[in-house]
């Protein structure tokens, strides 16, 4: 299977951050955009041992396809007492 492009738009604490990643699959949109060098985990200045609690939480349950809608998943966690979701939509193949 070929890399499509997702984009992420993530909700957190007021601020919208949107990023794009060329993987196989939303579930691994969401890996890209959780892992060490993203915009958000570096803007929060999370522990390593936090990052991991924040990755396990998004990845406690797939991705969830939004009812209606065409390649469009959500999923969420909290982070430091706040809500952090994320909107995970395939944008070309």
């Amino acid at each position: 299977m070929s890399d499509s492009l997702f984009t992420v738009f993530c909700d957190y604490d007021g601020g919208t951050y949107i990023s794009q990643h060329r993987v196989e699959n939303p579930t691994q949109a969401i890996a890209d955009w959780a892992g060490p060098n993203s915009f958000l985990i570096q803007k929060l200045k999370l522990s390593s041992e936090r990052q991991i609690q924040l990755q396990n939480e998004l990845f406690g349950d797939l991705p969830s396809p939004l009812d209606d809608l065409i390649s469009v998943w959500c999923s969420s966690a909290r982070v430091k007492e706040k809500l952090l979701i994320l909107y995970v939509i395939k944008t070309t193949k």
